[in-house]
């Protein structure tokens, strides 16, 4: 009977059983196909130390065989031309790149033989059995066993009987198996799976073809088994017989679904659909991205408009450039502004203001000049000056006979300094601002030209009428006539008395139009009792009947030029001209190389213009004491809001805090209801005295007895809530705290509140507390009762259940009570913490708030917190949004 190889499929968890030449021999287990590395510099290296370290367990110890292929192909290496350094079960396998024609090894993939089987002589043919002898294989060796009706020793076999064959084929009881085919031989038969079976004959089983890599199936074909055959199906993506597939491109036939804003990219066995620029989805469906929401390149200063599949970036008024690159236009230097000519044009980030320079008012755009000389307070000129309003300023001029630079000005005595034009016979006397000359006695004229009164001649009774008169130079004398006695002016005769004459004289007005005086051009005449006087006009100096020109610009104080600017004296006046490099009117000249922040009124406060890069300091506003800052930055633009950190209130900072806790709070309550201007640092001091009041509070306690700690506790907690509640209400208040310091204070606000209710938890029996004010509300409820706690207690139209918290929280029988409170505008003042929050960003602090209420929720024994139990506490989460 002839033999006939069978083959047999077993399945283990790591090797595969199947039968395959080995160095001649027939492999039993496989282990599975192993890759270590992919290709390196040097090579492919996949040896077997290094794989038995990388898959421990999964190699045999006693490997006796090795196969290898180009992983991903199956092509077997043998069939690569490629060469190797080693292959062999005992090291591995090796490919070494500078071995190979192109000096590049393929990535391969290798498996070991773990057992093989003795090798078959009876069906390889190599025994020597005779040919009516059947051949049994057996360990190492084979033996010969002669047919039925033959006899020998296998080797040499006869006949013993003739006999007629039969033909076991065709009797009804063959013993072959209906999927195999009988032969008949003679004296015997044998029988033979048919093709796609295996078997001994007598009974045969479909070969899994695509199991045992018997079939002829593309590698990008399915392979599916029948009985006693199989068929191959081109993979999805491919086309083909099965056999031989190829890749079907999708993109060009237009078979793919990808939408129509996408791209198709044909692949292997399928195609990629990826959405065009400026749309999103999966590829099969793309939307439109609006990029202007989800973030552009367009520059800051621009305006991004979404467009299908796009945007466009249009820089914003103000500001020049392509959309991705916007530079402010300096409407300043280019002239383009409407700032009137007496107005300072400023060029701010995408605009500009004008202002009207100093000694114009107006808004800019357009001044009028200011008459600084109409009210005494616009302007700094001496009593003895005169103020003289210019165009955009003003100049002081001294009186004549007062000296100085016009906002200080001293009388000029002309009769000690001998300026004075009185005659040698005239007397002068200094006056505020002036002099005057009046002739001597006996002298008549003007006090500049004085002769000699011929008191005889112009008045024949001066004298008595029985005397003499004699005339002398600047006076006369009165001589009784013989026979009479006295003084001249009285003469008697047995003793008569003559009585004096008397005579009377009317003022001349000389500065009167027509009448003539000495006064100089540049002079004004102002006329006195009996005479006049000339006094020089402003910008000339002299003694009135002779004025010259004074040079303002010869000395500093005698004018108001700014300490930038030049002076030009002119014939009685002079003006200034800022220096290059410096712009304004002469008087204030500003820097051009500088940043200047405008003059602005903020928070009560007149801040005046600054240069950029400085922080200005001024007095805080009426009504608190300290020094407030505001910094101008770089862009001529104020930073922020003032920093009134520094501001108190009189009432806060006259407070005395060395009273007992209780009454220091009631005080500042007080005061923080009927507050209606507070500032930063009243928010800050007052944060502070909290925490220090509470401390205070929790020791004076231990010396007041158990029945009254209830009473005091609970009027103190009431009104740190007010304190609270008030402090909270006061935006601008907020507002003059830089943001970092800010949110320091925010959080002390909570633990002064939280600090204060684990008090009056502690000292009040109350099962129930509830506290209720504008902006805080404040419930403490014992826990072990076996209902949840919703929170806040009682609800209204503006507030509802935040927060629901179980009784399983607590241990039933314990003292544990729960202190939980609700703040409204806090959270704006919080920090908004980024792992909760996704989506802000630090660069938004300033924008990004949170402005739902904030709860907070402590489990107190004994008045001191302790750590959650098991059980579930409902948070209810309001609405947060984006501020704009």
């Amino acid at each position: 009977m002839a033999a006939h190889t069978a083959v047999a499929t077993f399945v283990a968890v790591v090797c595969l059983y199947l039968r395959l030449e080995v160095n001649g021999q027939t492999c039993v287990i496989w282990t599975e196909w192993l890759d270590g590395d992919d290709p390196v510099g040097t090579g492919d290296w996949e040896l077997l130390p290094d794989l038995q370290r990388d898959f421990p367990g999964r190699i045999c110890s006693n490997t006796s065989g090795i196969q290898a292929r180009v992983r991903g192909s199956g092509v077997k290496a043998s069939a690569t031309l490629e060469r190797f350094v080693v292959i062999n079960p005992q090291e591995g396998f090796a490919c070494r790149n500078n071995m190979q024609s192109d000096c590049l090894c393929q990535d391969y993939e290798v498996r070991f033989c773990c057992k093989q089987s003795d090798i078959d002589e009876c069906s390889d043919g190599t025994h020597d059995c005779h040919p009516d002898a059947e051949c049994h294989n057996n360990a190492g060796s084979f033996s010969c066993q002669c047919k039925h009706g033959f006899i020998g020793n296998g080797t040499s076999c006869s006949a013993t009987i003739c006999v007629t064959d039969v033909d076991e084929c065709t009797a009804a009881a063959a013993p072959c198996d209906p999927k195999a085919n009988c032969t008949n031989t003679e004296g015997f038969f044998f029988c033979l799976c048919n093709t796609g079976y295996m078997g001994n004959g007598t009974s045969c089983a479909d070969i899994d073809e695509c199991t045992t890599e018997a079939h002829n199936c593309h590698m990008n074909a399915h392979c599916t088994n029948t009985d006693g055959s199989f068929f191959c199906t081109c993979n999805i993506g491919y086309s083909g017989t099965g056999t031989r597939c190829e890749d079907m491109d999708e993109c060009t036939k237009g078979t793919h679904r990808c939408d129509s804003n996408a791209t198709c990219t044909n692949t292997a066995g399928f195609y990629i659909c990826e959405c065009m620029d400026g749309y999103g989805g999966n590829g099969t469906y793309c939307a439109d991205i609006n990029e202007c929401r989800t973030g552009s390149d367009c520059a800051e200063n621009a305006t991004c408009t979404n467009i299908e599949g796009s945007f466009f970036c249009l820089c914003n008024h103000g500001f020049t450039g392509d959309g991705l690159i916007c530079t402010d236009i300096d409407e300043c230097s280019d002239g383009v502004h409407i700032c009137h000519p007496n107005a300072t044009c400023i060029n701010t980030v995408g605009t500009f203001s004008c202002e009207c320079n100093n000694g114009y008012t107006g808004d800019g755009t357009s001044c009028t000049d200011v008459d600084e000389c109409v009210s005494e307070t616009e302007n700094d000129c001496d009593q003895h000056a005169l103020c003289n309003n210019t165009d955009g300023s003003f100049l002081c001029r001294c009186d004549a006979g007062y000296a100085g630079n016009g906002t200080l000005c001293t009388d000029i005595d002309e009769c000690s300094l001998s300026t004075h034009d009185c005659h040698p016979n005239a007397t002068c006397t200094n006056i505020g601002g002036s002099f005057t000359c009046q002739c001597n006695k006996g002298y008549m004229g003007n006090g500049t030209f004085c002769t000699d009164v011929d008191e005889c001649s112009e008045d024949s009774q001066i004298c008595h009428q029985n005397a003499t008169c004699t005339n002398t130079d600047g006076s006369f004398s009165c001589t009784c006539n013989p026979g009479y006695v006295g003084n001249g002016t009285a003469c008697t005769e047995k003793e008569s008395l003559i009585d004096t004459i008397k005579f009377r004289c009317t003022d001349i007005d000389e500065c009167a139009s027509g009448s003539e005086n000495v006064c100089d051009q540049n002079a004004a005449c102002t006329n006195i009792a009996g005479s006049y006087f000339c006094r020089c006009n402003i910008g000339y100096a002299g003694n009135g009947t002779f004025c010259t020109d004074i040079d303002e610009c010869e000395t500093a104080d005698r004018n108001n030029c700014d300490e930038n600017a030049t002076c030009t004296n002119t014939d009685g006046s002079f003006f200034c001209t800022c220096s290059e490099g410096f712009r304004g009117n002469g008087t204030t000249c500003k820097d051009i190389s500088l940043t200047y922040c405008p003059r602005q009124r903020r928070r009560a406060i007149m801040w005046p213009e600054s240069v950029g890069m400085t922080v200005c300091h001024r007095p805080c506003p009426r009504g608190s004491v300290g020094i407030a800052s505001w910094t101008c930055g770089s862009n001529s633009a104020w930073e922020g809001e003032p920093d009134l950190t520094g501001c108190l209130s009189h009432w806060l900072h006259d407070l005395d805090t060395d009273r007992p806790s209780t009454d220091v709070l009631f005080l500042m309550a007080e005061q923080l209801e009927n507050q209606q201007h507070m500032y930063g640092g009243d928010v800050i001091t007052c944060t502070d005295l909290f925490g220090h009041m509470v401390e205070r509070h929790e020791h004076e306690l231990d010396s007041v007895l158990h029945e009254h700690r209830e009473h005091i506790v609970t009027n103190f907690t009431e009104s740190m809530l007010t304190c609270g509640s008030a402090l909270l209400r006061t935006t601008e208040a907020w507002g003059d705290i830089p943001m970092e310091r800010r949110f320091e204070v925010a959080p002390e606000i909570m633990d002064n509140t939280e600090k204060s209710g684990l008090l009056l938890a502690k000292n009040v029996p109350k099962d129930t507390v509830s506290i209720t004010r504008e902006n805080i509300v404040m419930d403490i409820v014992a826990k072990g009762n076996g209902r949840p706690m919703d929170f806040p207690q009682r609800t209204d139209e503006r507030s509802s259940i935040l927060a629901r918290i179980p009784d399983s929280i607590t241990v039933p029988g314990t003292k544990h009570r729960v202190v939980a409170a609700l703040y409204k505008n806090l959270g704006q003042y919080l920090k908004p913490k980024r792992a909760e929050l996704p989506g802000l960003n630090d660069s938004n602090l300033e924008t990004d708030r949170v402005l739902s209420r904030v709860i907070s929720a402590t489990i107190v024994d004994d008045g001191k917190p302790v750590v959650l139990k098991d059980g579930t506490v409902e948070i209810f989460l309001e609405h947060i949004q984006r501020s704009v």
